[in-house]
């Protein structure tokens, strides 16, 4: 709308989801990694990118409606996992993370996957768990979810 490509947000929508379809938009967003002198490779195979050695799925201890992830929780697993700095002096490691497969509304069953977590040492683990446990909350009532989109700018 800003950029007068389109007369309203519904043509707006229609626009990007065509130029994401089409490839365009991935296009654009090589040309802007390559003219901040960014890797292409990496972007363009994803299997070049570091990987950890290890890897744990992050189970549910109950059944239930997702009606909170805390974000904080989920940052400090992900630092205990490697993936962010403890100390300046703590070493990164990249391919440490977490990879969260449900979201805030759904529905789980006790024991189903709701994470990944990836880690160069085995031992991280434990201590990321505690943070996870710590981030999901359940309910039996699914939450009312409310717009991502606070206001809209015109």
């Amino acid at each position: 709308l800003l950029a007068k490509k389109t007369a309203g947000i519904e043509q707006g929508r229609v626009l990007l989801r065509e130029l994401v379809k089409s490839g365009a938009a991935f296009n654009k967003f090589k040309t802007l990694i390559k003219s901040q002198g960014g890797e292409l490779s990496e972007i363009e195979d994803t299997n070049l990118l570091p990987s950890s050695q290890h890897q744990q799925e992050y189970v549910s201890k109950t059944s239930g409606y997702i009606v909170e992830l805390n974000a904080l929780e989920i940052g400090k697993a992900s630092v205990v996992l490697g993936a962010g700095r403890e100390t300046k002096e703590s070493k990164i490691d990249l391919g440490a993370g977490i990879l969260l497969k449900k979201k805030i509304g759904d529905y789980v069953h006790k024991g189903e996957n709701l994470a990944i977590l990836y880690s160069e040492d085995v031992v991280n683990f434990k201590s990321a768990e505690t943070h996870m446990n710590l981030a999901y909350r359940f309910a039996n009532e699914a939450p009312i979810l409310g717009s991502i989109i606070y206001e809209t700018m015109r």
